[in-house]
């Protein structure tokens, strides 16, 4: 059994069952032949044994079951007409470039059981010119077959089936496939033009959704994750600075610089009591409105006032404006600084970065301006027309950075998408 050193191939022909650690030379073997045998098992091929094996060749043998292989190096494994029903386990085959997978000597009834998972994506290609058909794998050479006869042109009457068909009656009887495919198809183009295999489907049965890396959205809300084999790429919209589509927070300049939201679900959110912002921040402005949510009959505003972090906002059917102070805490350094502002009927709350909240308030009693409904909503980073809506509170839009805007705990606010709507806005630098 394999007595002699360096041997780099070897056919093995044994009536009896095989011991595969009984083999002393393995450290040194690279194919291993087993054809036309009464091998019934094979134990423990892996780990330690055989370390170098490249091609594992196994014919014609009366092995039933192929399960747990553990041959690192391994990369061809051929199984053909053997008595095998059931192989997988192959998830530490990590070099195997080729699998052929033939016929197997199988009772009737019983049917080869194949775990795909662990094997590599493969891309075909076939194609036709009259007789001549050609049949392309990956990058490997094409294998081409001349049809017999003098036809030329091909009728196909019947509907295009992707992974089986419902009755295999209607398979042509010289076509040994009996069982449907096991396994994932990704892509489909006939004659160049894509099909898109869910929304031009006729009907189907049995058939789930494939793990991939898109099922994630690595792209972001907008980017378009585009399958490649266990891969993907993102087709991105213009502006996004990476492969993943990812995008920088937006920057607001100061001038006339500002995001306005005033759809349903945000109109609601600021209409609550309480009503309540966590937001992230990084300015250089000493003075600038950072926020302001304009309802029906109330306001909420949010902004710097000589450095002083400032909430004011008013009560319903009450001429007053409560104003909160947060000083303890300096903002414009140019840092990210998280501040929570809590408005809760006549209540307000401040707090910076997990620090202490700060609760003493005072009344203003200043003019309140009448706005125009179609003013309404939420507004970040500053307002158009600053002074006139704040009444001279606030002259400018901040010169920053604003990100994950969460309004009442569960609305967040996805403000590198609503920039795209916004006025005088950029991208934020890392």
């Amino acid at each position: 059994m394999l007595q002699d050193s360096n041997i780099d191939e070897k056919d093995i022909s044994y009536p009896e069952s095989l011991k595969i650690p009984k083999l002393s030379a393995s450290q040194d073997v690279n194919v291993i032949y087993l054809f036309t045998n009464d091998i019934t098992k094979i134990d423990n091929l892996g780990g330690n044994a055989f370390p170098n094996l490249t091609s594992l060749y196994l014919q014609n043998n009366r092995i039933s079951k192929l399960e747990n292989l553990n041959l690192r190096n391994l990369r061809k494994l051929y199984i053909g007409y053997n008595c095998i029903s059931v192989v997988e386990g192959l998830e530490n085959l990590l070099s195997l470039e080729e699998l052929h997978l033939e016929k197997q000597n199988l009772p009737d009834g019983i049917a080869l059981c194949f775990d795909p998972r662990t094997i590599h994506s493969l891309s075909l290609r076939i194609s036709r010119t009259g007789r001549l058909a050609i049949l392309s794998v990956d990058n490997q050479l094409p294998t081409e077959v001349l049809s017999p006869g003098a036809f030329t042109q091909l009728s196909l009457p019947q509907n295009l089936y992707l992974g089986g068909v419902p009755n295999f009656g209607i398979v042509a009887p010289h076509i040994n496939a009996k069982t449907s495919f096991v396994g994932c198809i990704q892509q489909v183009e006939i004659n160049g033009k894509p099909v898109t295999i869910l929304a031009e489907a006729l009907g189907g049965a049995n058939v789930d959704n494939c793990p991939h890396p898109c099922v994630a959205r690595p792209c972001g809300e907008d980017g378009e994750c585009v399958p490649e084999m266990e891969y993907f790429s993102c087709k991105c919209k213009p502006g996004y600075r990476d492969h993943l589509c990812s995008r920088g927070p937006p920057f607001f300049h100061g001038t006339n610089s500002y995001i306005h939201l005033n759809d349903i679900t945000t109109m609601d959110a600021i209409s609550t009591d309480p009503f309540v912002v966590n937001v992230r921040f990084k300015i250089s402005s000493k003075s600038g409105l950072l926020l302001y949510a304009l309802g029906t009959d109330s306001f909420l505003s949010l902004g710097l006032e000589n450095g002083a972090l400032v909430l004011r906002f008013s009560i319903k059917e009450r001429g007053e404006e409560i104003k909160v102070v947060h000083n303890s805490t300096t903002v414009n350094d140019k840092l990210w600084h998280r501040v929570k502002a809590v408005r809760s009927g006549s209540a307000g709350l401040l707090i910076v970065d997990n620090g202490p909240a700060i609760t003493r308030q005072s009344v203003d009693l200043s003019k309140r301006r009448i706005f125009n409904p179609k003013e309404e909503g939420l507004y970040i980073g500053g307002m158009p027309q600053t002074a006139l809506q704040t009444l001279t509170k606030y002259t400018t839009s901040i010169i920053g950075c604003v990100a994950d805007l969460v309004i009442n705990t569960d609305l967040h606010l996805q403000l590198i998408t609503h920039s795209e709507i916004g006025h005088n806005v950029s991208e934020c630098e890392a």
